[in-house]
């Protein structure tokens, strides 16, 4: 094994916000908006968001289980 290998092993595959924000399926902006909030877990390195596979995946399971809000009626009552 190599010393790289040996560090790197434990460490979680990571995303940049572009590409988590893709899997999940919402805007770069959101996925951002969400991490800076605490919503969705995410680690900041340097100015780049960086997201582990676990939080993406915990992302899109949170988003199937939360119910849509109900809708409006869009037609006027007289």
């Amino acid at each position: 094994m190599t010393m790289t290998a040996a560090v790197c092993d434990p460490c979680p595959h990571t995303h940049h916000a572009e590409d988590a924000a893709a899997r999940i399926g919402c805007s770069v902006i959101t996925l951002k908006r969400k991490a800076a909030r605490g919503e969705i877990r995410g680690t900041k390195v340097g100015r780049e968001w960086r997201f582990s596979d676990e939080a993406i995946a915990d992302a899109i399971r949170d988003g199937e289980r939360r119910p849509a809000p109900p809708r409006r009626d869009s037609r006027r009552r007289s």
